[in-house]
């Protein structure tokens, strides 16, 4: 021992001893393998778990779920900080949930990590022009156009910043440049033809806005700009012939209505250039509203209240999708904000989604219980579904916090009469039973009507029941009429509506007018009809009946033997 100590083993010798064993090499080759797998373990995990949250935000960012899709990517960068794709789709989600600032930082990182993407340039420069960092915005720009040269967008946004600085030759070569790179750029094309109404240069300016056309017919930014040539050259029947292509393509589009009054007024339309201008008028507002809340946003990126009457705006003008995506970032703010929650409801039960709808209805109630829309909303979709008692429980709840509401004391009303003469209608074969039926009609309103399978006879026609399930009809329910087979037939343009009755042979015709005008403007699809014959059905050749259905509006006249019910969103 004492030797050993005063002279050691050389290096060497412990290797050879230790390989010397073969138990002794087998553990060490085990220990190392296992640890190998360990090791690879981790890293696959850390790998997927990366993916799951980038495809969790993304995800998100296709609901509309902005301040989401910004926790997934985060949570994804978190794992990866040297991924530049990361950062840019972080920095995109925080900039539509006008989380600017935070979306400016993670830009500049993506562009650290991937110096030569152009676009993640160019998209950093719009953001600055939200920031009103102009100077740095034009700079960036003009950086990128120097280093890659064939990025079309880079150069129509630098014509746009030189446009807004009245400097029109220098933004008219930038559009220039950009359709070299992209020959069917629609957007440059456009730009290119203001500018060069800018210049009064008007021939040019229609060449451009034709090749926008051209480039993207669906666009009616593209048709308003070419009207706008011609309006300006007094060519005010052309002008107006966009113009109008530009509204059928977008009917919100208040500038092109504008455009379109006033042409109408050069051509001697008089009545009509004043009906566009006063639409005009009011879509002007609308847009003012949207823009003055926009701007609010800017500066108060966190107020829940700005976001929630930003969406009402957008929910007025009929914009669903932009109005959901703005409900949810009021309740990414304010979890309990009822109304967001409510009218998120509304949305999802217009679209035929009751389970969400249900959904919204019940959060609302739990952030306030007084809520009383909220308890109209979940009464509405109970009342869909044939729940009728617990419609009715949902009403009264609602009216004990607002008594005087109209809609639920006449939704109220609506229910318990259903639900009476569902109860008490009964037909002696159980296979002749009456199964009412419940359906809604486009302007909110909804009612009922009876269904009853019937033995074949020759006067009776064939299947009633054709009315789809989720299309919009307002319906009533008849007594008495048990032994009447009733079908329905509409005169020219839904006004009035004739249902002829065959009982015993011999026909009579009864004309009603519906009360709602989104019905008496339209014409009712053919495939709902069961028979346009206003003659009796021929006894010679039977037609034989499933079913005995009588229809009627919600308000007939005084001699009909119908019990009618409108219930009103």
């Amino acid at each position: 021992m004492l030797s050993e100590a005063k002279h050691p083993i050389p290096l060497w010798c412990r290797v050879l001893r230790f390989v010397g064993n073969t138990s002794s090499v087998y553990t060490f080759c085990m220990s190392w393998y296992k640890s190998s797998l360990f090791l690879l373990a981790i890293v696959g995990w850390a790998e997927a778990t990366e993916s799951a949250h980038e495809a969790q935000g993304d995800r998100s960012m296709s609901a509309g779920r902005y301040g989401e899709a910004a926790d997934h990517y985060q949570c994804a960068v978190d794992q990866n900080e040297k991924s530049a794709v990361l950062y840019r789709k972080l920095a995109e989600a925080q900039a539509k949930n006008e989380a600017l600032p935070a979306a400016a930082r993670a830009y500049e990182q993506a562009i650290v990590l991937a110096p030569s993407h152009a676009k993640t340039r160019t998209e950093l420069a719009i953001l600055f022009t939200r920031l009103d960092r102009y100077d740095d915005a034009l700079a960036l720009l003009e950086q990128t156009v120097r280093e890659q040269p064939d990025h079309a967008r880079a150069h129509m946004v630098l014509g746009l910043l030189h446009a807004r600085e009245g400097r029109y030759l220098d933004a008219i070569a930038a559009y220039q440049s950009a359709i070299a790179a992209v020959p069917r750029y629609g957007e440059a094309w456009f730009n290119l033809g203001a500018a060069y109404l800018k210049q009064n240069d008007y021939e040019a300016a229609e060449q451009a806005f034709s090749s926008a056309v051209a480039a993207d017919t669906t666009s009616a930014q593209f048709r308003n700009g070419l009207g706008r040539s011609y309006y300006l050259r007094r060519y005010y029947a052309a002008a107006a012939t966009e113009f109008s292509r530009a509204v059928r393509l977008d009917s919100l589009f208040a500038q092109a209505r504008f455009n379109l009054g006033n042409a109408l007024l050069r051509s001697g339309q008089k009545e009509e250039g004043r009906r566009q201008l006063a639409l005009y008028k009011r879509l002007d507002e609308e847009e003012e509203r949207i823009a003055m809340l926009k701007n609010t946003l800017a500066t108060h990126p966190d107020d829940a209240g700005t976001y929630h009457d930003l969406a009402v705006v957008y929910g007025q003008r009929g914009q669903y999708r932009e109005a959901r995506i703005r409900y949810l970032q009021a309740l990414d703010r304010d979890p309990a904000f009822a109304p967001a929650h409510h009218n998120l409801g509304n949305i999802h039960f217009r679209r035929g989604e009751m389970a969400a709808a249900e959904q919204r209805f019940r959060r609302a109630l739990q952030a306030d219980s007084t809520y009383a829309l909220a308890h109209l909303g979940l009464g509405n979709v109970q009342m869909l579904r044939k729940q009728y008692e617990r419609a009715i429980a949902s009403f009264r709840r609602g009216l004990r916090y607002q008594p005087d509401h109209p809609k639920l004391r006449r939704n109220l009303a609506a229910a318990e009469q259903i639900a009476a003469q569902a109860s008490t209608t009964r037909l002696s074969s159980p296979k002749s039973r009456a199964q009412p039926r419940v359906g809604r009609c486009c302007c909110g309103s909804y009612g009922l009507a009876l269904y009853s399978p019937r033995s074949r006879s020759p006067n009776q026609p064939r299947n009633l029941w054709r009315l789809p399930r989720k299309r919009a009809w307002s319906f009533a329910m008849s007594m008495g009429l048990a032994a009447t087979s009733t079908w329905w037939k509409p005169s020219a343009r839904a006004r009035p509506f004739s249902t002829t009755t065959a009982t015993g042979g011999s026909t009579c015709t009864l004309s009603m007018a519906h009360p709602c005008p989104v019905i008496a403007a339209r014409a009712v699809p053919t495939r709902t009809i069961a028979t346009n014959e206003t003659e009796p059905l021929p006894t010679s050749r039977p037609r034989p009946a499933r079913a005995t259905l009588t229809l009627a509006w919600a308000r007939p006249s005084a001699t009909t033997t119908t019990t009618a019910m409108r219930i009103c969103m």
